[in-house]
């Protein structure tokens, strides 16, 4: 029940905002407009397996159960153009579960409850003398000291490092697609993102990688042939040490292909989210390839506080991101490994509550993305604590 009420709360704002379950759809007013989709099954090819959707099923779920990889939902939504709206998916409904490498995987030896396969461990150097993280942990009046006890002793950097081996973490594609909150003006005055928006359509839910899509640019744009652009979300004003910023959501990358004055023509290659008409697009930074050369203790302590979580659930989920008060002018980069502590009063528990990793660093806050949980507790101003650091080759 939790964790259908969880995708219900995402579904407004969240990146999971792909995968509505079964029992949802069937509540649905769209349900009751049509007792069920006729569309038939795709053909299933040599690289994919067919599965037949059960209850509480979203794309989301079996992204992550057959490709071990939730962000990959879209690939089967891809491979399923019956499908016009990944967040409706019923009962009974007969899809096709593309394979990892082109291979197809064999749906009858899937424990439902978890993946049968280890995730393919990382080749990395723990450098530091002792691999549990509490000892780490910077023992200030801020910030908890380990216990024995705490379930934070025992999550090793050989853990950590499966984790992020698990879900490619450090990836151009894992990286594109975190959040984070916008300061700047655009030429209205207006704290929004990007320098341009996408045209009005007639079915924004239909969408999909490799699509042509069309936008008009705003007098500040500046757009060539053959660059990549964001298409970002803006999920809401929210203010930030008094200033009024806004919480975007990286959902698309697109290429430039033709531009004609004010409008330019592009081509989806990637997509994390459904494309709605009038989402704002801005030029994509470039995001270079990191991998693991070793995973080291803190060099310094560092501490910080949890602004807000990006998307509004219930709860905290694993992998969802959350944004800390301090950035790259505190001295902290992509690939720092933070403790939470949860706070009563303004004082910090002596058990952290789960860990998370620095996957988008602005000048004045983070973006956090979890990677593992010991407790479902997180909420602003909760203590965070660095106390590992990945270094990359």
């Amino acid at each position: 029940m939790k964790h259908r009420y969880m995708f219900k709360n995402i579904l407004v704002v969240s990146l999971m905002s792909c995968a509505l379950s079964a029992e949802e759809w069937r509540e649905s007013s769209e349900w009751s407009q049509q007792s069920a989709p006729t569309a038939n099954a795709p053909a299933i090819t040599g690289s994919q397996s067919a599965y037949t959707v059960r209850k509480d099923d979203t794309l989301w779920d079996l992204a992550m159960r057959f490709l071990r990889n939730p962000f990959s939902w879209n690939k089967i939504w891809n491979a399923n153009p019956q499908i016009r709206n990944p967040n409706l998916v019923y009962p009974g409904q007969e899809i096709a579960i593309p394979g990892e490498n082109g291979t197809a995987l064999q749906s009858s030896t899937i424990n439902y409850s978890s993946s049968t396969s280890e995730p393919q461990q990382l080749a990395y150097q723990d450098s530091s003398t002792n691999t549990s993280f509490a000892d780490a942990v910077p023992q200030t009046a801020t910030t908890p000291p380990a216990r024995s006890s705490s379930p934070l002793e025992d999550y090793t950097a050989h853990q950590l490092a499966k984790d992020l081996s698990a879900k490619g973490f450090f990836s151009p594609s894992f990286l594109a697609n975190v959040g984070y909150i916008w300061f700047d003006k655009d030429y209205k005055g207006v704290v929004l993102p990007g320098n341009g928006i996408l045209d009005v359509c007639k079915d924004p839910q239909v969408f999909r990688q490799f699509d042509k899509v069309s936008a008009s640019l705003f007098p500040d744009a500046n757009y060539t042939v053959g660059q990549y652009a964001e298409i970002v979300h803006a999920d809401g004003f929210v203010k930030y040490r008094e200033i009024t910023a806004n919480i975007v959501r990286p959902i698309a990358r697109i290429r430039i292909d033709a531009k004609y004055g004010s409008s330019v023509d592009g081509t989806i290659i990637s997509q994390s989210d459904v494309i709605r008409c009038k989402d704002r697009i801005t030029l994509a930074e470039p995001i270079p390839v990191r991998i693991i050369a070793s995973i080291d203790n803190a060099g310094s302590e560092k501490a910080a506080r949890v602004f807000m979580r990006i998307e509004t659930t219930e709860g905290p989920y694993l992998y969802q991101t959350f944004i800390i008060d301090q950035g790259a002018n505190n001295g902290i980069a992509i690939g720092d490994v933070f403790a939470v502590y949860p706070c009563e009063n303004d004082i910090p528990s002596s058990f952290a509550s789960m860990v998370a990793v620095a996957a988008r660093v602005q000048n004045e806050t983070s973006s956090l993305v979890i990677i593992k949980m010991f407790s479902n507790t997180l909420k602003p101003n909760d203590s965070v604590v660095r106390i590992k650091h990945v270094r990359f080759k």
